[in-house]
């Protein structure tokens, strides 16, 4: 049997970075003694504090309505304030900001976690190579005032991140709309970051100290983020680039490896990227590209 503490954390952050019910985990081992704490009246008065009416809290509630319905004697009263938050909750359509915790760092992201690809692009939602890249990051964390390039940054989370931790961070992404939602999420977050659109290919990086990128590595002319990632060590041949690839097809991220063979390229291994946020899918993949140096005979 888990903490009351432990399990409740699991719940609140997953609950903050709405998790579909689908995926949530309620329980670590599924016991008879798990269920008990879970709809004990001290978890009720814990999680009647963390909700608010919204789209995610109804179908939360519904859920862990249903636990107490089958886990509590019949005669036991459910706590007034998640009743009243999950009635207050049945005429909302909107959700709040998603809320992504990473130790003492929480980033808010507004999305929509149940769009892929909207006005042609997939760039209006958090997905799960920016999560990873965040988890890494968070546990080799970029220098303060250091200089940090993002491609294809999507919603912001690691851009935002980045700021949190102090760094000077350009945010780039090749969609003006997904660069206009990504400029109000750094102001929802209250961190200064510059946000640019770049096409890859055609606009070259400036003087970076690292250059971070999440799946980025999709069908099509990866000729051209070659070139883009190129440019960053013409700049400075110190830089590293850290990108992250979620390995959909693996023949996509080989052709992308062949482009780069030139260059040095280092594995993350899995114990490097701490599992704190909660996603499903297929494996991801982070590399640490750098230049080789030179040597002179």
């Amino acid at each position: 049997m888990e903490s009351f503490e432990r399990m409740f954390q699991r719940i609140k952050d997953q609950y903050f970075q709405q998790i579909p019910m689908t995926s949530f985990k309620w329980t670590m081992y599924e016991t008879a003694e798990d269920y008990s704490l879970l709809t004990s009246s001290r978890m009720q008065e814990e999680i009647a504090k963390i909700v608010s009416p919204s789209k995610y809290c109804r179908i939360f509630l519904k859920t862990y309505l249903t636990f107490l319905e089958l886990y509590t004697p019949e005669d036991t009263e459910v706590n007034e304030a998640i009743l009243n938050a999950h009635i207050e909750s049945l005429s909302c359509e909107t959700n709040p900001p998603v809320v992504y915790t990473l130790g003492d760092y929480n980033v808010k992201i507004n999305e929509d976690k149940n769009v892929l690809v909207k006005d042609g692009t997939t760039g209006l939602r958090t997905w799960e190579a920016s999560m990873a890249l965040a988890e890494y990051l968070y546990k080799h964390p970029v220098q303060s005032g250091s200089k940090i390039v993002e491609l294809g940054a999507g919603t912001g989370l690691v851009s935002i991140l980045c700021a949190k931790m102090g760094a000077s961070v350009l945010a780039t992404d090749g969609d003006e709309r997904v660069c206009n939602d990504l400029q109000r999420n750094a102001e929802l977050n209250d961190c200064k970051l510059t946000v640019e659109r770049l096409t890859w290919g055609k606009d070259m990086i400036g003087y970076a100290d690292a250059v971070i990128a999440a799946d980025v590595t999709y069908e099509g002319d990866l000729s051209m983020l070659v070139r883009t990632i190129e440019s960053a060590f013409d700049k400075n041949p110190q830089c590293k680039v850290i990108l992250a690839a979620t390995i959909r097809r693996q023949i996509t991220f080989d052709r992308f490896l062949k482009l780069i063979s030139h260059l040095k390229i280092q594995d993350v291994p899995q114990i490097d990227i701490p599992r704190l946020l909660y996603y499903d899918g297929p494996p991801v993949r982070i590399v640490v590209i750098t230049r080789p140096n030179k040597t002179t005979i």
